[in-house]
């Protein structure tokens, strides 16, 4: 970051607390590192004590998720001890790096550099930058491309999460004002690792909403905008939409590569059969369905169904037994993540197909905190969005940057809850503080205009 005459040893330590913690939130096993810098900006919270209680009272839907946590484990709960366990883990995590980012986004709102959103996006393009630089080697040493091959992360899930969050830190950077074209264009460049890494990694989902939140980002400004008198303007912005371009073609080549054929089958199969059944006896129930209904057995639609364990038409079985769950536990079961698991073993002690969760961050969360739960976090994501909307409108280009960051961000997240399993681990406190980051961001700025 450029710190100009503002330095001090204060905004030196937080900016590389905060680079810190974003930048080893998708790298594993760095969860010592994450959460000593966590400790550490907790510290700088207790010791600073900014305006929380202010912001809190301007969006009470906080309030009230706060007391549905209590409400949930004392009465709710039919087992106090795993319910105050998976509060611990998981709940006041989300609690937690919600106020750590609104004390960010407090602080920097008044330190106000533009810069902060290209060392935060640089920030988690790091785990990219070591997975590229890992998937150089192994290319070096095997003579051949790996796709698919993630470095160090267990699923390119986590690249695609990461990529995710920076291309929309990095986004915002491009397209302020008064910049120095060098920046715009190292941001560019990064900007290029968020697609590459999920690509090479052959994260599909990672690549689509990498993809949408650049191209939301963009059109906004395009519209709001865009002159083309600036040449470095169109510098920028044509390398952008031929990336875009480039990435959307490989999406839908994605879905022409082996593992994506069959498509429709296997999304049909996925919806064939007792869900719950499935799951507890295996591929024989598809078969039983599909001769009842008089469907013949071609070669390829028995090649799909014996590979149920995989895929699509797992996620939606699976996802379809994750409904039926919901009815049978409409308040959830002791606020768990591992809800799913605790509800299936009730109708089969061994799956046939084991899965940790339902593969849908919302369903994951409505197991586990009942019907009621989803519609609070729900409500609080759309709190979020009123919020960026409302600053968009904003003559203030600081809270209009932040306005567009915090409403791509609940937009993006919340599709990405139809699709994976978001709603826990690390995914939830990296959506926490970065939603309430550009709240913090937002919310300081208002409470300067209107002093």
């Amino acid at each position: 970051m450029n710190l100009d005459k503002s330095i001090s040893p204060q905004l030196i330590a937080v900016s590389l607390l905060t680079f810190i913690l974003c930048a080893t939130w998708n790298i594993p096993h760095t969860i010592g590192i994450r959460y000593t810098a966590s400790l550490a900006l907790i510290g700088f919270m207790l010791w600073t004590k900014p305006n929380l209680l202010s912001f809190i009272k301007a969006q009470p839907i906080f309030l009230i998720l706060v007391a549905y946590f209590l409400i949930h484990i004392f009465l709710i709960s039919d087992n106090l001890t795993l319910s105050l366990k998976s509060f611990n883990q998981e709940w006041l995590k989300f609690i937690i790096f919600t106020l750590l980012g609104t004390t960010i986004g407090f602080y920097f709102s008044d330190q106000y550099n533009k810069d902060f959103f290209l060392w935060i996006g640089g920030a988690f393009s790091i785990p990219l930058l070591i997975h590229l630089f890992l998937f150089l080697l192994k290319s070096i040493n095997e003579s051949t491309l790996p796709y698919g091959y993630s470095g160090l992360s267990v699923s390119h899930g986590d690249l695609g999460y990461t990529a995710l969050q920076s291309s929309i830190f990095l986004s915002i950077y491009i397209f302020s004002k008064n910049q120095a074209f060098f920046k715009k264009l190292f941001s560019l460049a990064l900007l290029c690792i968020c697609f590459l890494s999920p690509y090479l990694a052959q994260s599909r989902g990672g690549l689509i909403f990498v993809t949408f939140s650049t191209l939301f980002i963009f059109s906004f400004f395009w519209i709001n905008r865009f002159k083309f008198n600036n040449y470095k303007k169109i510098l920028i912005a044509l390398p952008l939409l031929i990336l875009i371009s480039f990435f959307s073609i490989k999406i839908v080549s994605f879905t022409l590569s082996d593992k994506w054929q069959d498509i429709g089958n296997r999304i049909e199969i996925g919806f064939i059969g007792d869900p719950i059944s499935i799951i507890c006896d295996g591929t024989a129930v598809i078969y039983a369905d599909l001769e009842q209904r008089n469907i013949p057995i071609t070669q390829q639609l028995d090649n799909i169904i014996t590979e149920i364990n995989l895929g699509t038409a797992t996620r939606i079985t699976v996802a379809r037994a994750g409904f039926d769950l919901v009815r049978e536990y409409p308040l959830g079961i002791n606020g768990s993540k591992d809800a799913y698991q605790i509800a299936i073993s009730k109708n089969c002690l061994l799956p046939t197909i084991n899965m940790a969760n339902t593969h849908n961050g919302w369903l994951d969360l409505t197991l586990a905190l009942g019907i009621p739960g989803l519609i609070i976090f729900i409500g609080v994501y759309f709190a979020y969005l009123k919020m960026g909307i409302d600053a968009i409108k904003n003559s203030s280009e600081k809270a209009t940057l932040a306005g567009v960051g915090l409403s791509v961000t609940v937009i993006v997240w919340l599709l990405r809850g139809i699709l994976d399993a978001t709603s826990r681990d690390q995914m939830l406190e990296m959506q926490a503080f970065c939603l309430a980051l550009f709240a913090g961001i937002i919310f300081s700025n208002k409470l300067k205009i209107n002093k």
